[in-house]
C-alpha cells in the first residue's frame, strides 16, 4: 500500500467525524495537489460531506489531469461529480 493510499484510508476512517476527515486531506493538500487520484478522493470525501461546491473544482482538475480507471466508472457518493 502506498503512502497515499494510508493517507487515504486515514482520513476515510474518520468520515464520522468531519472536522478529522478534512483535516487528513488539508494537511497534505500541499504534497499532492497535482496528484489526480488524491484530488479524486478529497473531492469524493467534500461531496460526501455535502460541501458540493468544494467538490466539483477538484473533481474538474483530477479529471483534466488524466483520472482514470476504475475511480470514474464508479459513481461518487455525493452529486458535486460533474458531468463529463
Amino acid at each position: 500500500m502506498s503512502e497515499l493510499d494510508k493517507i487515504i484510508e486515514e482520513a476515510w476512517r474518520n468520515h464520522d467525524n468531519p472536522e478529522v476527515m478534512l483535516a487528513k486531506f488539508k494537511e497534505v493538500f500541499n504534497d499532492y495537489k497535482n496528484n489526480a487520484v488524491f484530488l479524486f478522493e478529497y473531492a469524493n470525501a467534500l461531496d460526501f460531506l455535502g460541501k458540493e461546491d468544494e467538490a466539483v473544482p477538484l473533481y474538474r482538475r483530477a479529471l483534466a489531469m488524466g483520472l482514470s480507471g476504475k475511480l470514474t466508472s464508479s459513481p461518487p457518493l455525493g452529486r458535486g461529480f460533474p458531468e463529463v
